[in-house]
């Protein structure tokens, strides 16, 4: 199973809210939580006039449970327009 989206929230927010969470760990460059990879990209921030956007890519990939189960706990982390 893969997810893969970019998220309105700044990278470090999101890099600190997988670090609070005591079953996942980090696998390199990336997370994982159990059969699951979790990839953050940190993008350039979205330009609308005189504001910008924070932007990150995470990327969910592997065995269908997992995936499933921890793509769930992050969307609804940071369900809230922006987070």
């Amino acid at each position: 199973m893969e997810y893969d989206g970019c998220w309105a929230v700044a990278y470090d927010r999101i890099a600190a809210f997988w670090q609070q969470q005591p079953d996942v760990t980090m696998d390199g460059t990336a997370y994982r939580y159990g059969g699951c990879r979790i990839e953050v990209t940190r993008l350039p921030d979205r330009s609308l006039g005189r504001w910008s956007m924070p932007q990150t890519q995470v990327r969910f990939t592997g065995d269908d449970r997992d995936t499933a189960a921890i793509y769930r706990r992050f969307f609804l982390a940071f369900l809230s327009a922006g987070g």
